[in-house]
């Protein structure tokens, strides 16, 4: 009834995101250019806006600013209009026509092979920052056609694929620029038992995902330590999988996206577990700007690439004069603010992004370590390189410094 109650406020749907779920401007926000309001099942919201969730009386609490009980009584006369149901039927053909074109489409499994058969699946799974040695361990090439035809080369198409546990097959291009998803037969999730007792539940939104999380941890850890739930989309999401987790599960760890649809599934998942008093943790801080743990990995890939640090005795950066940063290390014994170069024990560089080194012609003297931090992507792995030295007891005393300053001075950061 939230569809409706929002029509008679005078709010009406945008679109369709899929069959399950209608997506609004905001009535939450002043200004809302882009759809950001959901309403699954017309029974749960999401504002991707302001955060912001829940059921019919929540909504009808904040846009007429009443109690609880006021809702309760409201949500009695709530019924829809000729205009509503006018708009509805007029967004069901026009998202009817995109679902058909793509229900059109038949695929069939002609053939199946070992990840490492395709090397250039191989290479591009390394440019995502993916392992093929352990995605190898849950997927496999897929070769498929499309309404029994094969591609322009005249050879069968192929994607990454593992099964669901509805008996259907999950596609995923390797390829980072080019990504593709699609499913044969029925669609599902994927759920991969842990190899002890453990009663504890991680939750991915795709099979990349939680294969990125190797990156990131020992897989014996990650699967004895956990039952892993791909859902290869959020619409898998129904009340018979939540109430299967929370009879099975006592611990459920979130992955999922950071965008509008992983808002609203993590926010669906988490407001059951609470009801039902299951523990929970929404993880996706943890990757947060990226969208995903694959992309954040890749991120993480990319800035060690291009940002390694090394002492004046290593190889890169090929120029030290180049760099915008350096930490001079002290004698254990010293106690100066400022010791020169041939003073100093080592000298570490900063390994910069290109673009950073023209801005860094108006850094200042005596810029704070804050601010320094805030603004230069290079110096935060640096920094982070820095600290990750002094914990292993390489270095005791250190101090930053620009490596270039006007009139031959040395800038320090304070």
């Amino acid at each position: 009834m939230i569809i409706e109650y929002l029509s008679s406020k005078g709010f009406f749907p945008a679109g369709y995101v899929n069959k399950n779920v209608v997506e609004y401007h905001s009535p939450l926000v002043s200004l809302d250019k882009t759809p950001s309001f959901y309403v699954k099942e017309n029974r749960i919201f999401y504002c991707h806006s302001s955060k912001c969730g829940g059921n019919l009386i929540e909504i009808i609490k904040i846009l007429d600013n009443c109690s609880v009980q006021e809702a309760i009584i409201k949500q009695n006369n709530i019924s829809g209009s000729q205009d509503l149901q006018e708009k509805m039927e007029n967004l069901k053909k026009t998202s009817g026509a995109k679902s058909r074109r793509e229900t059109n489409i038949t695929r069939e499994v002609t053939n199946t092979s070992h990840v490492s058969k395709r090397e250039d699946v191989c290479k591009q799974l390394k440019l995502r920052g993916l392992n093929p040695h352990i995605v190898a361990l849950y997927c496999e090439i897929i070769y498929y056609t499309q309404n029994g035809k094969k591609n322009s080369s005249g050879r069968d198409f192929y994607a990454v694929g593992w099964k669901n546990n509805n008996g259907g097959v999950e596609l995923s291009s390797a390829s980072q620029s080019y990504r593709f998803k699609a499913t044969i037969d029925k669609k599902g999730v994927t759920f991969i038992p842990s190899t002890s007792t453990s009663k504890k539940l991680m939750i991915f939104e795709s099979m990349f995902d939680f294969i990125a999380m190797h990156e990131l941890n020992e897989r014996e850890l990650l699967v004895e330590k956990n039952n892993i739930l791909i859902l290869n989309s959020t619409t898998s999401i129904t009340k018979e999988l939540l109430e299967w987790i929370v009879l099975l599960f006592n611990d459920v760890q979130l992955f999922l996206d950071n965008d509008p649809a992983g808002d609203m599934a993590s926010f669906e998942i988490k407001s059951f577990m609470e009801e039902k008093k299951v523990k929970y943790a929404d993880n996706r801080i943890m990757y947060y700007p990226a969208v995903d743990v694959n992309e954040f990995v890749i991120q993480q890939k990319k800035m060690e690439d291009i940002s390694n640090v090394v002492n004046n005795k290593g190889l890169l950066p090929k120029d030290p004069k180049k760099s915008i940063f350096k930490a001079w290390i002290k004698h254990t014994s010293s106690t100066k603010d400022y010791i020169p170069d041939n003073d100093a024990v080592g000298t570490y560089y900063s390994q910069d992004l290109p673009e950073e080194r023209e801005k860094s012609k108006n850094l200042k003297f005596c810029e704070t370590l804050e601010e320094v931090t805030a603004h230069y992507k290079s110096f935060r792995i640096f920094n982070d390189y820095v600290m990750s030295q002094v914990k292993k007891g390489k270095i005791e005393k250190f101090k930053y410094y620009f490596n270039h300053a006007p009139r031959g001075v040395d800038n320090f950061i304070v």
